[in-house]
């Protein structure tokens, strides 16, 4: 169910460093005003960085120590997903914020996300078949227990946007009465 505690995935991941114990605070409030349950993960401190481990880069030295600390605590929550084959589960850096009101919302967003998926004729992704315990193939985890079709993308950016000329035209427009009167995307007033 996209409007349980944890949004229709299988857990939720907050990135956190170990000193913004203010971040943790205001994570704990959003938690408990929404219904929400967050789980979180240290971040990568500047201490702890290295150039080893890290994806290659067109501009070496571009990136900044805070950026290359996100990706890298991204990446371990990956690595950890992969390795034990955990259904998709949402990341969020420790200044995330959300609507109270998140689990209705989300599953309002689902709804129409089944729909865009349709519209843009999204078909699934390759997904390996491993052995279980008794040896009978499996896939992970299966179309019923996957509100969000996580067999159609491998990540989902979720409160983010990127208008490329690419993928301009990619997108759905739906009624969520979440949104406050008159905010704008582009030419189409929402809300």
């Amino acid at each position: 169910d996209a409007g349980n505690a944890t949004l229709g995935f299988g857990g939720i991941y907050f990135i956190n460093m170990k000193k913004r114990y203010d971040r943790v605070d205001a994570l704990a409030l959003q938690c408990f005003l929404s219904g929400v349950e967050v789980e979180e993960v240290a971040a990568v401190e500047p201490d702890m960085m290295s150039d080893a481990g890290m994806p290659p880069s067109k501009s070496p030295g571009s990136v900044k120590v805070g950026e290359r600390g996100a990706w890298r605590a991204h990446a371990n929550i990956w690595s950890t997903v992969l390795r034990n084959r955990l259904p998709p589960v949402i990341i969020l850096e420790s200044d995330a914020t959300w609507d109270v009101n998140i689990r209705s919302i989300m599953l309002n967003m689902n709804r129409h996300f089944h729909k865009f998926l349709t519209n843009i004729n999204s078909t699934r992704l390759h997904n390996p078949r491993w052995r279980d315990d008794t040896g009978e193939s499996t896939r992970g985890t299966e179309a019923e227990d996957d509100p969000w079709q996580s067999d159609h993308w491998d990540i989902l950016s979720l409160g983010h946007c990127h208008d490329t000329a690419a993928n301009r035209n990619i997108s759905l427009i739906y009624d969520d009465p979440s949104v406050p009167p008159g905010k704008e995307f582009g030419d189409t007033v929402l809300g």
